[in-house]
């Protein structure tokens, strides 16, 4: 349905009020700027911070003001409304950003005003990158403009991580989200200095789907960006409806999302929920399940803020320590392999591990630079070094925090002759072994953060070696071939282990 069919399906609306309304959108084009985050989180909590929020409407039913949508729309075209996330229209928080994002799209229009593109970044700006969309000395003097005007003051923190546990403890809140089925574990959030937040957080229902919910917290009396963006066709309903904790919410619902909206004493607070799988209609179930779940009182009214407390590095390391504790299950769970054993793998060639050694030195080790790929790479404390920067290509020494682990193979085709089923020369031919079984697997925990890298080989001494080296060996039937693989790690081999398909063997100690 378009908007000029939907705004004469309402209750009689006649020609006239449409062409009126219609013009009255041609006068006001405004398109906001989206909202830049630095990536430091997952991709789905940044796209958030760009556009979600507040209610998927149609522009028919603003203009009319049907569902309350006046309140909250910062502009509109014929094919998008922009929403406030900041407030209701009366808010000097909604006027400020309305007012930024009239001046960004203006700004944008013209070219920057003629402004040299790009800029470098005063200190204030890069203090606030990640808390602000100023990448250009006018914009941040008509962010510190608008701030003034209206009175509202400016965030100067922002602490990002993941789980929910840690949004709470940063917030000084106490657990705001009551439903098993909701994924606190994996959320992801920023929170800032004010006690504003935004939070992604997966929630399952009982049939299996699986809805991205994003709440967020814009504390009162600061100056804060985002909003939501949505088509002018959607129609959606309006419910005023009392949480199962007594707090009175406004829910807009879609087809594909809803909204949860309230306007708290301290803070203004939203929640979206939305399904991407399919475009089945939500359930009153499921909206008044997640409605029910979320403490909409507690997140509207004030709170202490210390995010020194999420920041803490013993509280991130029982993360990370949690995580590297789960890694450890997993190696415990491979089956347990010793060298010299025998193991075979899904073509039915028989393989072992003869030896698994260590150096710091390539040719000491017995490997020439030539034989190793160009994309060979090194990983020291989240630093990936590439070829052939890990190593002297004079001497052959590897660069200070890095080793080689060589491990000699031996493998057996048992098969009695060529298969004429399959003469593939891929991983998956018959005849063929795939060096791809067999990895190198370290973790570590670098600044509070649990990192884990898993690699194939970065040489083998065979002859004109394929690029990647993951890759086959082709084998004849009745053949027992010996050769070596090469592996660029860290020289700490500490929570490192070599493991094949299904098998965990050990490595050697460090000398």
């Amino acid at each position: 349905m378009k908007a000029e069919d939907l705004l004469k399906a309402i209750g009689g609306v006649g020609d006239a009020l449409v062409e009126e309304l219609l013009e009255h959108a041609e006068k006001n084009p405004v398109r906001a700027g989206s909202i830049r985050i630095r990536k430091t989180l997952r991709t789905a909590l940044l796209a958030a911070v760009i556009a979600v929020l507040l209610a998927l409407l149609s522009m028919g039913a603003y203009a009319l003001n049907v569902f309350g949508i006046k309140d909250l729309l910062l502009s509109s075209d014929r094919e998008k409304i922009y929403l406030s996330r900041q407030g209701l229209q009366d808010s000097k928080e909604f006027q400020a950003y309305q007012e930024f994002m009239a001046f960004y799209d203006d700004y944008v229009a013209h070219d920057y005003y003629g402004d040299q593109m790009p800029q470098e970044q005063d200190e204030w700006m890069r203090r606030h990158e990640r808390i602000y969309f100023v990448y250009t000395q006018r914009l941040k003097d008509k962010l510190l403009e608008l701030s003034d005007k209206y009175g509202l003051m400016l965030r100067n923190d922002v602490y990002e991580d993941s789980g929910a546990q840690w949004c709470y403890t940063a917030l000084g809140l106490e657990d705001f989200i009551d439903d098993p089925r909701f994924a606190e574990d994996d959320a992801a959030f920023l929170a800032y200095d004010d006690g504003s937040f935004l939070m992604q957080i997966g929630w399952s229902g009982a049939s299996g789907d699986y809805l991205d919910c994003t709440i967020t917290r814009n504390v009162k009396g600061y100056f804060s960006q985002g909003y939501g963006d949505f088509d002018a066709e959607e129609v959606v309903r309006q419910w005023n409806y009392t949480t199962g904790k007594g707090t009175e919410v406004t829910i807009f619902w879609g087809t594909l999302r809803f909204y949860i909206v309230y306007d708290g004493p301290e803070a203004f607070v939203v929640a979206s929920i939305a399904r991407w799988v399919n475009d089945e209609a939500f359930s009153e179930e499921v909206v008044t399940a997640i409605a029910d779940a979320i403490d909409f009182a507690a997140l509207g009214s004030a709170s202490q803020v210390d995010l020194s407390l999420g920041r803490n590095r013993s509280i991130e390391h029982v993360q990370a320590d949690a995580q590297m504790q789960e890694r450890q299950q997993v190696i415990e769970g491979r089956k347990q392999a010793e060298l010299g054993q025998w193991l075979e793998n899904y073509n039915g060639l028989t393989f072992r591990v003869d030896s698994i050694e260590r150096s710091t030195n390539l040719r000491e080790g017995g490997w020439q630079m030539e034989q190793f790929i160009p994309d060979s790479m090194g990983w020291i404390d989240g630093v990936y070094y590439t070829y052939p920067d890990w190593a002297d290509p004079e001497t052959g020494e590897m660069k200070e925090g890095l080793c080689l682990i060589t491990v000699a193979l031996t493998v057996k085709n048992t098969n009695l002759e060529e298969s004429a089923a399959d003469q593939t020369l891929n991983n998956t031919g018959v005849n063929n072994f795939s060096n791809s079984l067999l990895f190198l697997d370290f973790a570590a925990i670098s600044d509070g953060v649990f990192c884990q890298v898993t690699k194939g080989a970065d040489a083998w001494s065979g002859e004109n070696p394929i690029p990647g080296q993951t890759a086959f060996v082709h084998i004849e039937p009745g053949q027992t071939v010996s050769y070596r693989l090469a592996y660029v790690a860290p020289a700490a081999l500490e929570n490192m282990v070599f493991f094949t398909f299904d098998s965990c063997l050990p490595l050697p100690s460090e000398k």
